[in-house]
Formats: C-alpha cells, structure tokens, sequence
C-alpha cells in the first residue's frame, strides 16, 4: 500500500489507496491501523491514542476520501 499511495503522489493523483481499504467490522468506517501507519499517524481507532492523535488521523482519513471523490467528480465523463 505504501507504494501504491506514493506512487498516487507522484503523479499528482489522489489518494486512491483509501478507495481500497477495507474499513468493516468493528472498524467500521475506518480502515485497518497499516493504513494509518503507512501515512504516518496513528490509529484512531485505539483508545490509548491521545485525543487530539486521534482527532488528527480522523480529520486526515476524512481528507482523503473527500479528495477522492472530488477526483472522481471532476474527471467523470458523466
């Protein structure tokens, strides 16, 4: 995964590794803690992650889906 988002980066594309993590079970919403850690923050998800940590890696989960789906919006051929 780390390839693939660093390799997002260097072609001026989004995120699209957030577009395939898995994020279900007791996790809902949010993908499993490599995904956090290949992007250098820490698991949300964990309740020993202090609070303003977990704020950040939420916001910055968040950011990446948007950025996503911005993406998709703007090169749809719809």
């Amino acid at each position: 995964m780390a390839a693939f988002h660093a390799r997002c980066a260097e072609r001026d594309l989004p995120p699209l590794d957030a577009l395939v993590v898995h994020a279900a079970g007791p996790r809902r919403d949010f993908p499993e803690p490599g995904y956090f850690r290949t992007n250098g923050h820490p698991d949300p998800v964990l309740e020993t992650t202090p609070m303003a940590d977990r704020r950040d890696a939420t916001v910055f989960w968040l950011h990446q889906i948007q950025t996503c789906r911005l993406w998709a919006s703007r090169t749809s051929r719809a």
